[in-house]
């Protein structure tokens, strides 16, 4: 075969390739707003945990979408707006508020409690956990532990 008959197949290939995958999938989005059941119109803050429920932080609250539905989380330790979430491996749900006051949610006993800050002049506004369950609490102008 001739150096042009078999570029020539290569960029046929090429090109006919190419066309057959361009119409091969279509994405779609759904858009979910208060009226489906969301807590607010903004949201801060998405989780997951390890029963595949996301939690969501909003303007109005936190609430758990199951897939279908959405459940709000009330409770008089909640304050408004949710800032912040932390999903943590003790099953317990963190949340900063935007007074910055921080409670969490045992998932197991579906108890909420008021986190009492170590440090009351500096107000958390992040959690993480490290690789030995140790929490990190971040403060405007430090951390702690």
């Amino acid at each position: 075969m001739s150096f042009c008959k078999k570029v020539f197949f290569i960029l046929s290939f090429l090109v006919l390739g190419a066309h057959s995958n361009s119409s091969a999938q279509t994405f779609s989005i759904q858009q979910y707003t208060t009226e489906d059941g969301l807590t607010g119109s903004t949201a801060y803050n998405i989780v997951q945990d390890k029963n595949q429920m996301l939690w969501i932080a909003t303007d109005g609250g936190v609430c758990k979408f199951d897939g279908l539905d959405f459940h709000p989380l009330k409770d008089e330790n909640l304050q408004g707006e949710v800032i912040k979430i932390f999903y943590d491996s003790k099953d317990r749900l963190w949340m900063i508020d935007l007074a910055l006051q921080v409670s969490y949610l045992d998932l197991e006993s579906a108890n909420i409690r008021r986190f009492e800050r170590l440090l009351p002049n500096y107000p958390i506004i992040n959690i993480f956990e490290d690789l030995n369950q140790n929490y990190w609490f971040l403060h405007r102008t430090s951390i702690s532990v």
